[in-house]
């Protein structure tokens, strides 16, 4: 039994779940080359992260 004929038996289930993992896989990969274009992130941005979501001020993070 190849591929195609597990597609096809799985039926609609299986082509949501095979286009939902390509969309998250699409998703991911997007994400990945959006960081690296970016170059580095700042040391501390898990810090100031963490105290504007501990102070509820996430807003001001986000304006920087």
């Amino acid at each position: 039994m190849d591929g195609s004929e597990l597609l096809l038996k799985g039926g609609p289930v299986v082509w949501v779940l095979l286009s939902l993992s390509v969309l998250a896989l699409t998703i991911v990969l997007e994400r990945w080359i959006h960081f690296l274009r970016m170059g580095n992130l700042p040391r501390d941005l898990d810090a100031q992260l963490s105290d504007a979501l501990s102070k509820g001020t996430i807003n001001t993070l986000i304006e920087k």
